[in-house]
């Protein structure tokens, strides 16, 4: 969070009925969080993560619970926060032939295909953390690379 509130430039995450996005506007009917105040819900409901086995209860202390309403919008920032930097660096040091190559890739919330980018296979460790392990599930001549998402706690 606190890479991508300055990113966009705004004080604000603005969330209406329909939709959230950056701004330093006000706007009637929404609710307006800071950097703050995201990383603080962020933080509690990470830590106030419990799972039923039996009749006992546990919190869960590493990764986020999938049946989480919240766990595919937290996956989604942490994976972009990667993949964002890593194409903020492929930008930087003027490696347009890469971009190119990982314009056609996408990211559901645990696949990940990358289309005729032959690149993206010696990239992955300059992309994400070598906690997230990636699954090569298939490969054709249309997509390269399909994985599957995995996080190992080390």
């Amino acid at each position: 969070m606190e890479k991508t509130f300055p990113r966009a430039k705004t004080t604000f995450v603005v969330v209406s009925k329909n939709k959230a996005f950056f701004s330093d506007n006000k706007y009637n009917n929404c609710l307006y969080w800071s950097c703050e105040d995201v990383c603080v819900i962020l933080r509690f409901l990470l830590d106030s993560s419990f799972i039923k086995f039996g009749v006992d209860i546990y919190n869960q202390v590493t990764g986020i619970p999938m049946a989480a309403n919240y766990a595919p919008l937290v996956a989604d920032l942490f994976l972009f926060c990667y993949e964002s930097e890593f194409m903020k660096n492929l930008s930087k040091s003027n490696y347009l032939n890469l971009i190119v190559k990982f314009n056609n890739t996408y990211r559901y919330p645990d696949d990940l295909y990358s289309l005729d980018n032959t690149l993206f296979q010696t990239n992955i460790t300059a992309i994400y953390p070598k906690e997230l392990i990636l699954l090569q599930s298939n490969s054709s001549v249309l997509v390269s690379y399909v994985f599957r998402l995995r996080y190992s706690n080390p």
